[in-house]
C-alpha cells in the first residue's frame, strides 16, 4: 500500500474547491484517506472518476440515520471533520446522480449553515483577540515603550488582520454562491 500526504488550505468558503481537489487526486490515482485539516492522506489505487462532495451538518441528531440516507444514494462516506461530512461515489453518466443536493433550495441552505458558522468564528475570534488587546493596556503595569510590549501587540494586530480579512473573503464568497443559486442566471456576473 503506498500512501503519501499533501498540505493544503482550505477556509469554510472554499468547499467546493477542496471537493475539486479531491476528484482530481483521484483522477491522477490517489484515493482520499482523510484530513486532520491541513494534511490530506491519499492511498494508490487506479485512476478513475470519481465525485467527491462535503457536507454541512451541524445538527447532533441521529448520525447513522444521517449517514444511511446518503448510502442509499450510493455514496461512500469518508469521515467528518468540523461539521464537515465527506462522501464519494464512482461517476454516474446522469448528472443529478453526482450531487449531493438535487436543487439549488438545498444548496443554498447549506451554505447559508456555513455562513452561519463563519459568523459564530467571528465573534469568538473577535472575542478572544479583544481580551489580548485588552488585557494587556488595561494592566497598570504594562509597559508601554518596552519593545517587547511592542511586539506583542504588533503580532496580534498582524493576525487580527489577515483572520479579519479571511473572514471577510469567506462572507463575501458564501453571499456570492447563495446569491447565484438564487437566480441560476445571475451565476456568470
Amino acid at each position: 500500500m503506498v500512501l503519501k500526504k499533501m498540505h493544503r488550505f482550505f477556509s469554510l468558503a472554499d468547499f467546493k474547491e477542496e471537493e475539486e481537489f479531491l476528484m482530481e487526486q483521484h483522477r491522477c490515482g490517489w484515493k482520499f484517506l482523510g484530513t486532520g485539516g491541513y494534511t490530506y492522506r491519499f492511498e494508490a489505487c487506479q485512476p478513475e472518476e470519481y465525485i467527491y462532495q462535503l457536507d454541512y451538518n451541524d445538527e447532533e441528531n441521529d448520525e447513522s440515520g444521517y449517514l444511511a440516507i446518503y448510502e442509499d444514494y450510493g455514496w461512500e462516506y469518508i469521515m467528518k471533520l468540523n461539521s464537515f461530512y465527506y462522501f464519494r461515489k464512482k461517476k454516474s453518466e446522469s448528472d443529478g446522480e453526482n450531487e449531493i443536493f438535487s436543487d439549488n433550495i438545498s444548496k443554498a441552505e447549506c451554505c447559508k449553515k456555513i455562513l452561519n458558522r463563519q459568523v459564530v468564528l467571528l465573534t469568538t475570534f473577535f472575542t478572544v483577540l479583544m481580551c489580548c488587546f485588552i488585557i494587556p493596556l488595561t494592566n497598570r503595569g504594562a509597559n508601554w515603550n518596552s519593545m517587547s510590549f511592542r511586539v506583542i501587540m504588533s503580532i496580534f494586530l498582524c493576525i487580527y488582520v489577515i483572520l479579519f480579512l479571511l473572514h471577510i473573503r469567506n462572507f463575501r464568497k458564501l453571499n456570492g454562491m447563495i446569491a447565484s443559486l438564487r437566480n441560476p442566471l445571475d451565476e456568470n456576473k
